[in-house]
């Protein structure tokens, strides 16, 4: 079965990408107008992807990446404006600079290539290692 990176009941048209376009326009345009005083946690439009190993679609993942570039900049424009200040008004800045992280580390695992690999060749992989490990570790021994 050749594997086209798209789950079994995914198609895109171009209606689709016309959302994924406006999805990542407001997604950006938030991140633009927020004051990065209050402290947040930000949304995601791919929590659906952030909590399963589907992949993205090819536009879904160069969208994704694009946005995990404008977190890391607002990441270096926080730390540049945090670096100078007491300790005190530091907090609201560590608050969002984590959470920027945390977006960008789930993101980041989200466009991995790793999920771009078909169901089929993971099995396989494990299907070779499993046995391999087994002999190492001893029939006796539990997994953990």
């Amino acid at each position: 079965m050749k594997h086209t990176g798209r789950g079994p009941f995914q198609t895109f048209n171009s209606h689709h990408t016309s959302s994924l376009r406006t999805v990542y326009t407001s997604f950006t345009a938030r991140l633009e107008e927020q004051n990065f005083v209050k402290a947040i946690t930000i949304p995601s439009p791919w929590s659906n992807l952030l909590t399963s190993n589907g992949g993205p679609q090819d536009n879904e993942a160069q969208t994704i990446r694009q946005v995990i570039v404008g977190a890391k900049h607002k990441i270096t424009e926080l730390a540049k404006i945090a670096g100078p200040l007491p300790a005190v008004e530091k907090k609201p800045y560590k608050k969002q600079i984590s959470d920027l992280i945390d977006f960008v580390g789930g993101h980041r695992a989200v466009v991995s290539p790793l999920r771009t690999l078909p169901p089929e060749l993971l099995a396989e992989i494990f299907l070779h290692v499993v046995p391999y490990l087994m002999s190492i570790m001893g029939r006796n021994h539990t997994a953990y």
